[in-house]
């Protein structure tokens, strides 16, 4: 064989393996997400009006809720806002509706926050495709024991069926304060780590980075439905990004900038306004319901 032939037969080898790598990485699908909003005050599931996702049925026994108390923090996908509470045995709460058929290696993410020292193995996770048989799904993190382990941790679970009616539920067997926020169901793939947002292209004759306590700018109503206001206070704002909790920019303003900011198109959830002004950088939560 010749040298030149040997080269092409390599190329294209090395063609054919980097085709492979990047259908491998951009297999994965989410089939469903969740971060279960931001309740104005403690909210009985049935009840519950703030979902994110509004083609699943959510249900429970009657007494779990949403509320925003404990929200998630400490893990790079957490939303904060509202969170699902199980702190007895008698509470559960149910997602029902979703759809793994045809898929592969289906896997659920999800944040959970325990108030005492377990290993979280009294969380119960199961799956079942017809809400009659349930199985466990399978914990693949350790969590921390010991004292100071209290807190939010993110986790994911493995064994989940693939079905065309697929129902998930939580519950609780012990008596440790368990809270559940931003539910992943994802296949063909691990779930990939959120994008970090890029840093806005803007004159940089600034360098401070300002709290919010510390400025005169605000936003309002926030959390807001429909339209947001926003009050510059004298402020020389060059430029705002709006980002939603993956790091994705939704939104930017250069040069010419609104008095509010219409909402109703953006997807239920947290999104994150950073602003680079003169005076400073600073960013703020912005809240859709």
């Amino acid at each position: 064989m010749k040298k030149t032939d040997k080269m092409y037969l390599k190329s294209v080898w090395i063609v054919a393996v980097l085709i492979f790598t990047i259908s491998f990485v951009e297999a994965q699908t989410v089939l469903y997400s969740e971060n279960f909003g931001t309740p104005s005050s403690t909210t009985l599931v049935q009840n519950y009006s703030g979902w994110q996702s509004n083609v699943v049925l959510y249900t429970s026994d009657g007494t779990c809720d949403v509320r925003s108390s404990y929200a998630s923090t400490d893990y790079a996908r957490a939303s904060g806002g509202g969170n699902v509470m199980l702190n007895d045995t008698v509470k559960w709460f149910q997602i029902s509706n979703l759809n793994t058929q045809g898929q592969e290696d289906a896997l659920l993410y999800c944040g959970i926050r325990k108030s005492t020292a377990v290993n979280g193995t009294e969380l119960l996770v199961e799956a079942s495709s017809d809400s009659l048989s349930w199985y466990r799904l399978a914990l693949l993190d350790s969590l921390p024991t010991g004292a100071g382990t209290s807190g939010w941790y993110w986790v994911h679970f493995g064994g989940v069926p693939l079905c065309e009616h697929l129902h998930i539920r939580f519950s609780n067997t012990g008596t440790t304060d368990f809270r559940i926020d931003d539910l992943f169901l994802v296949a063909n793939g691990e779930l990939a780590d959120p994008e970090e947002p890029d840093e806005p292209d803007v004159p940089t004759d600034t360098t401070a980075v300002l709290s919010y306590s510390q400025v005169p700018f605000c936003l309002y109503p926030n959390p807001t439905k429909d339209w947001l206001n926003i009050h510059y206070g004298g402020m020389s704002v060059l430029s705002m990004q709006l980002f939603d909790i993956y790091g994705h920019e939704v939104a930017r303003w250069d040069g010419e900038l609104p008095e509010k900011i219409g909402c109703s198109s953006f997807p239920y959830g947290v999104y994150i306004l950073k602003v680079h002004a003169q005076e400073g950088d600073f960013q703020l939560k912005v809240v859709r319901y």
